[in-house]
């Protein structure tokens, strides 16, 4: 959103022919989500909606199903499988938890290489998403990824740093053993830890079978 690229390079450099944009505005509870598709090649709007809506940590899973399938039916795209199941997949029932989960994924995105901070806030907030719901799998993957990338970066290059990202792996082993974000984590937990490629590559294979369009894969 910062990028002082216009909309036309920025599809061009994505590949893609349709930009969505999105604001969210949130009191409360209460949030106003404004979405609008925008045709690269011409920068015209093609399509847009508000969606006010209540956030629960009961709906707010079915707001994001709601908006993915109408901006789909904008574009006369029919979702996949695999995404209609992602879509449907409830992680946790904390919206306080999800809250931190988003928050640790923010900062994970904008973390410098030169400065640890960055790295440490999103582990802290993975840390907060899974006390307040420690059945949150997909938190516990995110916790385990950052613990082994603070370690590969050789920011923080102790056994005691490793082993967290042990530890948080085999809880995720536990709760979710199938979910493609896991297998993810752990192909990534076998290079760092061991430079294992084989097991790494087995289990990033696994991975995109449940999600082939992830940037990681």
């Amino acid at each position: 959103r910062t990028s002082p690229k216009n909309i036309r390079q920025i599809a061009k450099e994505l590949g893609v022919g349709t930009i969505l944009e999105g604001t969210v505005q949130r009191s409360a509870e209460s949030a106003r989500i404004n979405v609008q598709l925008i045709d690269a090649e011409h920068d015209q709007h093609l399509w847009a909606r508000i969606f006010d809506r209540k956030l629960t940590a009961e709906n707010v899973f079915a707001i994001q199903t709601e908006i993915a399938t109408a901006v789909a039916a904008a574009l006369h795209a029919a979702l996949l499988p695999y995404e209609a199941v992602r879509l449907s997949t409830v992680p946790t029932q904390s919206a306080e938890a999800y809250d931190f989960y988003l928050n640790g994924n923010a900062q994970l995105s904008s973390a410098d290489y030169g400065d640890s901070r960055g790295w440490m806030d999103a582990i802290e907030s993975y840390q907060h998403a899974v006390n307040k719901d420690p059945s949150f799998a997909l938190a516990w993957t995110a916790l385990s990824r950052t613990h082994g990338l603070v370690y590969h970066l050789c920011i923080d290059r102790t056994k005691t740093r490793i082993t967290a990202a042990s530890d948080a792996l085999e809880r995720a082993r536990e709760l979710d053993p199938d979910m493609p974000e896991f297998h993810l984590a752990a192909g990534e937990y076998y290079y760092r830890s061991s430079s294992d490629h084989a097991r790494a590559l087995a289990e990033f294979d696994l991975a995109a079978r449940g999600m082939p369009d992830a940037p990681e894969l």
